[in-house]
């Protein structure tokens, strides 16, 4: 084996690790992307199977612990910039209640 299939080789072992946790949401789905492709491709490492399966469920909770922030997030700013409206008065332009 070369260095650099060495280095690959314990790149890709770091990265199934499921307590190694992605950076960002796009590298999760990137890395769920790479395991589906490596299990729909025709020489699936059996040795390797049940850890990648694990691995793709961790990402994906994951992405859904993450999903759930950013909706949890914006309904918050929904509200708020709702509130701010009604606050705030009339728009420019529009109406106010001795129209």
């Amino acid at each position: 084996m070369t260095e650099n299939s060495t280095a690959d080789s314990s790149a890709n072992d770091e990265r199934s690790v499921p307590g190694s946790e992605p950076t960002s949401y796009a590298d999760a789905i990137s890395e769920v992307e790479e395991i589906l492709a490596s299990l729909e491709g025709s020489a699936i490492d059996v040795d390797h199977l049940a850890g990648q399966v694990e691995r793709a469920s961790f990402l994906l909770q994951i992405c859904r612990e993450r999903l759930a922030k950013v909706q949890g997030d914006v309904a918050e700013l929904v509200v708020t910039i709702g509130s701010d409206s009604v606050v705030d008065g009339p728009e420019a332009g529009e109406a106010g209640p001795d129209a």
